[in-house]
C-alpha cells in the first residue's frame, strides 16, 4: 500500500490522491468491519427487531428514503410533519432526521426492495466509511500509512462505538467529524477559501447526519482552535481575524441548507417548550467507572464488566450501555506512548514542523474526557454530585446544550486525538523498525488483529420482525387500501406504561411496510398529552374511543391479536363484539380491520375561541422573572376542539407588571365537549427548579385558531 504523495510548495501542501491506495483502505476497512461485527455479519439478511430503536432508525431512513423520492423533502413543513403521532406537528424533530445517512441508505433501499438487508448493509458501511475518513485525516497529519491504518482501527471500532452498534445507527455516522477537524484546523491555521469551503462544507454535513455530533462539535470546535488563535493574539496579528472571517464567504451559502433541517428542531422546542433539564443529564453522564468498565458481551473483558455490575448492582446501580467508555489496551498504551513521544522527543518533523498541532489534540481530548462527565462530578460511581463541571457553566450560558440528554457521548469526539495519538505512538514503534520492513508489517497486522479482538463482543442477533415477516406481499395486496389512510393501531404501548416500554415502536414496522399515517408512534420525545391519550385508548376501546378517533381524522382501527394475551383479547370481544362487527371489514387469524366510515358518528367540531371560558390563570416565576403559567379553560359547547398540526399553537400576550410577554399556548389533540382543561406555557427556557409565586394581574389575549 502506497502513502499520499506530497510536495512541499512554499508554506502549502498538495495532495496527489491515489485511486488504488483508495480501494485498498475500504477494502481492508470491510474487512474488519466483517470481522469485528461477524455476529452481526450473517444475520445482515434476517436480524431486525420490532421494539427499541432500531426499528425507529430503520424507519427514518425509510421515511427520508421516500421523502427524497416524492419530493417531500423540498416541502420542509410537509417534511417535518411525519406520518407517525398524527396530528401533531414536527413530529420529524422528536428524533435525528438523518438526512445525509439516508443519501448512502436510499440507493441500496431502492435497489434491493429490502428494508431489513438495507438497514443492516447501511449499518456496516457506517463503519467502513468511519475508517475510511480516519484514515486519511490522521494520514495527513502523521504521514505513515501503517501508523495511519492504525488510527483509523481505533477511531471505527471502540467500545463506546460497538456496544451502540447497530441499535444506535444514527451515533455510527461519525465519518465526518475527523475532515471537519482537519480543515478546520487548516483554515484557522492559514486562511484560504478553499479551506473555508471544506470547513464549511464538512460542518454541514456532519449537522445533517447527527445532531448530537454538531452540537459536540460547536462546543468543542472552539477549544481545539484555541492555541491558533491565541498565537495569532500573542503576535497582535489582527488582520489574521479578518482574513478568517474573508475567506470564509462559502459558509453563507452551505449553511441555509442546515439552517433549512434545523430551524425546525428551534422552533419546535420553543414552541413546546422543551429542555434536557440537568437531572436528566447528570443520570446520562459518565462516572470514573465508566472509563473502566467494558461491555458485559466483550470477549476478552466481559467477564470483569459482568462482575462489576454484580458488585455495584447491589449498592448503586449498574452500568447501562452508553455508560460503557472503556479505552482497551492496546490503544491506551500506543496513546501513551504517541504523548511521550510528541511532547517528550520533541520530534516536530512528523507534524510539518507544526508545534501547536499536538497541543490542540490534546486540548480537545481533555475537554472532550472533562464533557462527558455531564454537569457534575459523580465520582466512582454515585447517582448525585455537587462538585461542578464545564458541563454545567457551558448549559447555563448556551443553549447549545440544551437539547443533550447523554454528555457520556461526547467520547465520541475523545477519540478523534485519541486515536490521533495512538497513531503517533504506532508511528514511533514503526520508526524504531524503519530498516526492517517485513517486521513492521507483522507488527502492523498484529496490532489491527488485537484492535478487533478486545472490540469483539458476543450477541446472538436472532431477532427477526415479526411484522414484516408477516406482510408477505400477499398480505400487503390485502391491506393496500390503507396505504393513503389514517389508521390507528390497538393495543397502544405508550410509554407511561411501566412493562410496554419501547413497544409502541412496532407499528413503525408495520408503515414501513404499508405506508400511510397513523395515531400511534414512537420516537426520542413523546409529548404527555399524547402519551395520555393513547393510554386512555389502551384502557377502552368503546364506542366513545371509535367516536374520538373518527373526531381526531382516524378512517381504519387496526386490532393486532398476536400483541395481547389471549384473554385481553376474548374480553375485549365480549365487551365490544357486537360493535366491533359493524364496521368489521378484515378479519384474519391475527389481524381484525375496522371501518370507521362506517359507524356514522354524529359531531362537530369547535372553533377557537368560540365556546371557550376563560377561569383563570396562574403564573410561576424562576429568579422574580415571568417564566412559565398554567391556564384553565372551559369548554362550554356540545362540541370537539381538535388541534391538527400547527393549530396546536396560539400565541398569546400577557401584561404583568407593566411589561409585555409573548408565549405560545399549546393545545391538546382533543377537547371534549364541556371538559374543563389546564394548559402550561413557558415564557423562557426552564433550567432549574421551578418557584411558585403570588399570582400576577394580566390581560389575555386569545386570538382565533386558524383553520
Amino acid at each position: 500500500m502506497g502513502n499520499y504523495s506530497y510536495k512541499s510548495v512554499g508554506c502549502k501542501l498538495k495532495i496527489r490522491f491515489r485511486w488504488a491506495e483508495f480501494f485498498l483502505v475500504f477494502l481492508l476497512g470491510a474487512v474488519m468491519t466483517i470481522l469485528v461485527t461477524w455476529p452481526f455479519t450473517r444475520k445482515v439478511g434476517t436480524y431486525y427487531q420490532d421494539y427499541n430503536d432500531y426499528p425507529l432508525n430503520g424507519w427514518i431512513l425509510w421515511y427520508d428514503s421516500t421523502a427524497i423520492k416524492t419530493g417531500r423533502i423540498f416541502h420542509q413543513q410537509q417534511y417535518f410533519d411525519a406520518p407517525q403521532m398524527y396530528p401533531l406537528p414536527d413530529t420529524l424533530c422528536y428524533s435525528e432526521n438523518m438526512f445525509v445517512p439516508s443519501l448512502f441508505f436510499s440507493p441500496i433501499y431502492w435497489v434491493t426492495h429490502d428494508l431489513v438487508w438495507s438497514v443492516n448493509s447501511f449499518a456496516l458501511l457506517t463503519l467502513v466509511l468511519s475508517f475510511l475518513s480516519a484514515y486519511y485525516c490522521i494520514n495527513y497529519f502523521v504521514r505513515d500509512w501503517r501508523a495511519s491504518l492504525v488510527g483509523a482501527a481505533i477511531y471505527a471500532f471502540n467500545p463506546i462505538t460497538l456496544s451502540s452498534f447497530p441499535f444506535h445507527i444514527q451515533l455510527m455516522n461519525k465519518y465526518f467529524l475527523p475532515p471537519l477537524f482537519l480543515f478546520g484546523y487548516r483554515y484557522f491555521k492559514e486562511p484560504n477559501w478553499r479551506d473555508g469551503f471544506y470547513f464549511w462544507l464538512f460542518f454541514v454535513l456532519n449537522g445533517l447526519s447527527v445532531i448530537y455530533f454538531e452540537v459536540f462539535a460547536i462546543v468543542l470546535l472552539p477549544f481545539f482552535l484555541l492555541p491558533l488563535i491565541l498565537d495569532r493574539v500573542s503576535k497582535k496579528d489582527w488582520l489574521y481575524f479578518w482574513r478568517v472571517v474573508k475567506e470564509g464567504w462559502t459558509g453563507v451559502f452551505l449553511l441555509p441548507v442546515l439552517f433549512y433541517f434545523y430551524f425546525p428542531y428551534l422552533s419546535f422546542s420553543k414552541k413546546e417548550g422543551i429542555d434536557r433539564s440537568l437531572d436528566v443529564d447528570r443520570h446520562y453522564s459518565a462516572r470514573m467507572i465508566s472509563w473502566l468498565s467494558s461491555s458485559t458481551h466483550n470477549l476478552i473483558y466481559g467477564h470483569f464488566a459482568r462482575e462489576i455490575n454484580r458488585v455495584w448492582s447491589l449498592t448503586v446501580s449498574v452500568l447501562p450501555p452508553h455508560h460503557v467508555l472503556f479505552l482497551d489496551l492496546i490503544p491506551f498504551f500506543l496513546c501513551m506512548l504517541g504523548l511521550y513521544f510528541l511532547f517528550f522527543k520533541k520530534k516536530a518533523d512528523v507534524f510539518l514542523n507544526d508545534p501547536f498541532l499536538s497541543v490542540s489534540f490534546l486540548v480537545l481530548m481533555i475537554f472532550a474526557a472533562f464533557f462527558s462527565f455531564g454537569p457534575f462530578f459523580l465520582g466512582w460511581n454515585h447517582s448525585f454530585g455537587t462538585f461542578r463541571l464545564p458541563f454545567y457553566y457551558f448549559y447555563r450560558i448556551s443553549p447549545a446544550l440544551d437539547g443533550i440528554r447523554m454528555p457520556a457521548r461526547f467520547q465520541y469526539l475523545f477519540y478523534l486525538p485519541f486515536s490521533f495519538f495512538a497513531a503517533c505512538g504506532a508511528d514511533f514503534i514503526f520508526k524504531i523498525s524503519i530498516k526492517k520492513t517485513l517486521f513492521a508489517e507483522s507488527v502492523l497486522m498484529l496490532i489491527l488483529a488485537f484492535i478487533l479482538l478486545e472490540n469483539y463482543n458476543f450477541r446472538a442477533f436472532h431477532s427477526r420482525s415479526y411484522i414484516l415477516r408477516y406482510l408477505t406481499q400477499q398480505k400487503k395486496k390485502q391491506f393496500a387500501f390503507l396505504s393513503h389512510q389514517i389508521v390507528f393501531h390497538y393495543p397502544t404501548f405508550p410509554q407511561v406504561v411501566g412493562g410496554y416500554f419501547y413497544r409502541e415502536a412496532v407499528y413503525l414496522n408495520w408503515q414501513t411496510a404499508l405506508g400511510g399515517t397513523m395515531i400511534n408512534g414512537f420516537s426520542g420525545y413523546s409529548p404527555p398529552d399524547w402519551m395520555k391519550l393513547m393510554h386512555r385508548f389502551r384502557r377502552s376501546l368503546g364506542r366513545q374511543s371509535l367516536r374520538e378517533l373518527r373526531v381526531l381524522g382516524v378512517n381504519y382501527v387496526i386490532i393486532h391479536k398476536n400483541l395481547m394475551p389471549l384473554s385481553s383479547f376474548k374480553a375485549l370481544w365480549i365487551q365490544h363484539g357486537e360493535l366491533y362487527k359493524r364496521g368489521l371489514i378484515y378479519h384474519g387469524l391475527n389481524t381484525l380491520v375496522l371501518s370507521l366510515k362506517r359507524y356514522h358518528f354524529h359531531y362537530h367540531h369547535c372553533d377557537f375561541p368560540e365556546g371557550f371560558l376563560d377561569k383563570g390563570i396562574r403564573v410561576y416565576a424562576l429568579n422574580g422573572m415571568p417564566s412559565y403559567y398554567r391556564l384553565i379553560l372551559q369548554n362550554t359547547g356540545n362540541c370537539y376542539l381538535t388541534s391538527p398540526f400547527n393549530t396546536r399553537y396560539h400565541s398569546l400576550t400577557f401584561m404583568i407588571g407593566g411589561e409585555k410577554y409573548s408565549s405560545n399556548l399549546k393545545f391538546p389533540l382533543l377537547i371534549e365537549p364541556y371538559q374543563t382543561v389546564h394548559l402550561v406555557g413557558y415564557f423562557n427556557s426552564i433550567k432549574n427548579a421551578i418557584i411558585p409565586v403570588p399570582r400576577f394581574t394580566t390581560s389575555l389575549t386569545l386570538p382565533m385558531a386558524s383553520k
